[in-house]
């Protein structure tokens, strides 16, 4: 297995494409990814699989660097590698538990009019902080 997917890394670079996940899983004669993620549990391949999985990583995070490659890049380290943005992260846990609020309010009959109530007001301050600090650069 190792010298196909060694096979496969060469082949990517010598045709300039960017190797993934599921091209390495189409070079190793699997029929979808799923199938090479569900491989990696059998002992015997765990290892080189999850090596040939960070060869990708490594080289998609490459692509984070270059004007046309990033946002694709992004999209995959955050889908098939579990990397976070932890400022999107709380806006959208902050935004969440906003919504929940005032949905349980609305249940309860508690609100009233269109004024927004304490806690939501605080909880839009904090991301609007959150905002403002990472326009800066400074951590929120």
């Amino acid at each position: 297995m190792q010298s196909v997917i060694d096979d496969y890394f060469a082949t990517c670079e010598n045709e300039n494409r960017i190797a993934t996940i599921t091209g390495l899983a189409l070079h190793l004669g699997f029929a979808s990814r799923q199938t090479l993620i569900n491989y990696q549990r059998k002992p015997q391949f765990d290892y080189t699989i999850a090596r040939a999985k960070l060869r990708v990583e490594a080289i998609t995070e490459q692509q984070l660097y270059t004007r046309d490659g990033a946002q694709g890049a992004e999209f995959t380290l955050s889908r098939n590698f579990q990397w976070l943005d932890p400022h999107k992260d709380r806006e959208l846990n902050i935004r969440q538990r906003e919504a929940e609020i005032k949905e349980q309010e609305a249940q309860s009959g508690k609100i009233a009019n269109d004024h927004e109530d304490p806690l939501s007001l605080a909880l839009r301050k904090a991301v609007e902080d959150e905002e403002a600090c990472s326009k800066l650069g400074i951590a929120g």
